[in-house]
């Protein structure tokens, strides 16, 4: 019983041996052969909606070793392809470009397979496309400025209207988002905030992006004082002019980066002479600015006295 055990034992391994070698010498050759390989989208629109988890099967002869196609014929290899650059609209129908993303499928099969031949050149593919609408968001939030910080703006860095996706009836009755007002301190000239929409949209509508930024951007103030003169203009020859006092002075503020920079050039106080009606003339001191950094001005005193003489 013992001899016959290891007689037919024996001739097993034999057997098993036989079919490994004919296997590996089988299989190590080069072949051709119909396969499914998976598409994978990468930058898919937030209003395209793909079946089966995004991945799309594409039925195609590759070429490898035996070993690799019967890998593959358990492992599809997935390819990720962009998807603006690999669909088309056919007839109102979104479809795979495989024709011209040919180089792109056999770059991303890394020399292990090469595509012998395409079965076809378009794939329909197994999305639903939803309605798309751009809608503004309403946002005033209460801005406490410190550090004797000035506001120069405020708004939303990539604008105050964002695209959401979802079904036609339901994007109708959707306008505008207002935003939670809130309290924000700014301390430093440059302050943004992260700001969720998401949670501000009805279920089954979708946002290009989950979140807005929202800036203020402002700068340190200081003030400056200057003395400006009094000036008449369209004066007659026979006529003097005497002002009370000749000069006001002038409080402005203006960035501290800018301080420097401000000249009394950049202010001027002129009264027409036909504004003068009388002999005696009270006027209000109405000083203005040309320099777009001088953010306000207030002046001593705040009337003055012309008198005209004949």
């Amino acid at each position: 019983m013992t001899y016959n055990l290891r007689k037919y034992g024996t001739f097993l391994i034999f057997v098993l041996l036989a079919f490994t070698l004919w296997f590996v010498y089988r299989y190590q050759d080069v072949y051709a052969k119909n396969t499914i390989i998976f598409i994978e989208f990468t930058n898919v629109p937030d209003h395209i909606l793909f079946d089966n988890n995004g991945l799309v099967p594409v039925e195609l002869v590759l070429q490898s070793s035996g070993f690799n196609l019967l890998k593959a014929s358990y492992f599809p290899p997935t390819i990720p392809l962009d998807y603006s650059l690999s669909t088309t609209m056919v007839n109102d129908e979104l479809v795979l470009d495989l024709k011209n993303n040919l180089q792109n499928l056999s770059d991303n099969l890394n020399g292990v397979y090469s595509i012998e031949r395409l079965n076809q050149d378009y794939i329909a593919l197994p999305v639903r496309i939803l309605d798309r609408k751009k809608i503004k968001l309403h946002y005033d939030p209460e801005v406490v400025f410190e550090n004797n910080l000035v506001l120069i703006e405020k708004n939303f860095v990539d604008g105050d209207s964002i695209m959401i996706s979802g079904d036609v009836n339901l994007l109708k009755t959707i306008d505008s988002i207002r935003l939670d007002n809130q309290r924000i301190v700014i301390n430093d000239s440059l302050q943004k905030m992260n700001i969720n929409i998401q949670n501000k949209l009805p279920e089954g509508v979708t946002s290009s992006t989950s979140e807005v930024v929202y800036e203020v951007r402002s700068t340190q103030m200081t003030e400056g004082v200057m003395e400006l003169k009094v000036i008449i203009t369209d004066v007659p020859e026979d006529v003097a002019i005497k002002t009370i006092p000749s000069t006001v002075s002038v409080t402005y503020t203006v960035p501290l980066s800018s301080y420097n920079s401000i000249i009394a050039n950049d202010f001027y106080f002129k009264i027409p002479f036909d504004q003068l009606t009388e002999s005696e003339n009270i006027i209000p001191v109405m000083v203005k600015s040309s320099n777009d950094e001088v953010h306000s001005v207030r002046t001593v005193p705040s009337q003055i006295k012309i008198l005209v003489i004949r």
